[in-house]
């Protein structure tokens, strides 16, 4: 389904109207060569789809502010769907497809997504073979861009062109890692027990702090691969959790999703030992997770990129006080790094001048753009596509619900 829109005020409509597949929004009317469009891709479906959400109307409203223009071109935001409307998950088949409708677009010229780094592994071989520049609002996977510790010949089999076309704005693995690391420190922590799901995307961030929490001179007692499934019982985590209390731990890490199998596991082990320190990758920082694993919340904690409103600039405050104006909902941090991306891709067009229609040196813009004050803070882009932003927040239980509990800025970065 397509929808193209003269309006972007109808973009609420359209995905109130639109559960899956292509929703097109466009500021401008098409103009042959006086036209680009922006596609992004995210999951409108399933438990991310309030975030994608967010997102996705923080990106009309930086189009918006800057009257549906880079200069002189025209540009137009298409709207994707990456999540299978059954399962509520990304599907490989509609990330691929979205960026195959990207690349076979002669008029696209940037494309703003994934949120789950799996996504964005297999959209970006598509997007770079069209030489299309990907930026991401999530995808924290370091395998997109560095060999640290990523899967066998990652990331050159992301780069089929040899060249980078990959942004993001979301701290990688390594941010994450050494940011929990030194909140594990914060709580005296010697010696701490490694838990990763099957994922190959969550298996690097173990690692990476596996090694981090070593070179801290935190003991790492055991690390080792757990399958969470949708469903579970904390009886089918019973053994596992009786292992971690024999091993002497004092605290355990996990990376994975947030799933039934997920809440079982942590209900285990607050059950076998309540002085455990539980925890949780960044999937499980929402009120979702910790209004399910009940009593295991008073050990809980997690590690989060999106920060409090209040660590970011005036302006971001500013901006989602407009957010929940335009859009009578509850403007939330997930919108500012919609309308950075956006704003990324419009600075980029204006930058690349009398070649803004081309995507190469769309590209070559975005990676020239220099240190910026934005409203997510101030930062730059690497050369190897990375934020600078390093900035983590560690939140804790309340009431069923996440709460701050200190911001970090990971060290060593």
């Amino acid at each position: 389904m397509r929808l193209r829109l003269s309006h972007p005020a109808l973009l609420l409509l359209a995905l109130a109207l639109c559960g899956c597949g292509t929703i097109a929004v466009s500021a401008n009317p098409d103009v042959p060569g006086n036209h680009v469009s922006v596609y992004t891709s995210v999951p409108l479906e399933g438990l991310e789809a309030p975030v994608a959400r967010q997102i996705v109307r923080g990106e009309q409203l930086a189009l918006d502010a800057a009257g549906g223009r880079a200069g002189p071109m025209k540009v137009s935001l298409v709207v994707l769907n990456d999540a299978n409307p059954q399962s509520g998950q990304w599907d490989p088949g509609l990330a691929a497809s979205n960026a195959r409708l990207a690349a076979q677009d002669n008029d696209a010229i940037a494309y703003i997504g994934d949120l789950a780094s799996g996504a964005s592994a297999v959209a970006l071989p598509l997007t770079n073979g069209a030489s299309i520049p990907q930026i991401a609002p999530g995808s924290p996977y370091i395998g997109l861009t560095s060999s640290e510790d990523a899967g066998q010949y990652d990331p050159q089999r992301f780069y089929p062109s040899g060249k980078m076309t990959f942004l993001r704005l979301f701290p990688a693995d390594p941010v994450e890692a050494r940011a929990d690391v030194a909140f594990l420190r914060t709580r005296g922590i010697h010696s701490l027990y490694v838990l990763s799901n099957e994922d190959s995307f969550n298996i690097s961030l173990a690692e990476l702090l596996r090694e981090d929490a070593a070179a801290a001179g935190i003991a790492v007692a055991a690390s080792e691969r757990v399958h969470i499934g949708a469903g579970g019982e904390p009886a089918e985590f019973a053994s596992l959790a009786e292992k971690v209390a024999d091993s002497g731990a004092q605290a355990v890490f996990f990376s994975g999703p947030d799933e039934g199998g997920t809440v079982a596991l942590f209900r285990a082990l607050y059950a076998r030992d309540p002085r455990l320190l539980l925890l949780g990758s960044h999937q499980l920082a929402n009120d979702r997770f910790a209004a399910r694993i009940g009593p295991a919340g008073a050990s809980s904690y997690f590690g989060s990129p999106w920060l409090t409103p209040a660590a970011y600039p005036p302006a971001a405050r500013a901006l989602l006080v407009r957010y929940t104006e335009a859009f009578h909902e509850e403007g939330k941090v997930y919108a500012l790094y919609g309308y950075e991306a956006m704003q990324l891709v419009l600075d980029a067009l204006v930058k690349a001048g009398a070649h803004d229609n081309q995507r190469s040196a769309v590209t070559k813009s975005l990676y020239a753009l220099s240190t910026r004050h934005s409203l997510l803070g101030r930062y730059a882009i690497e050369p190897d596509g990375e934020t600078t932003l390093s900035r983590y927040e560690i939140e804790a239980v309340a009431h069923g619900e996440t709460v701050p509990l200190m911001l970090l800025s990971a060290p060593g970065g």
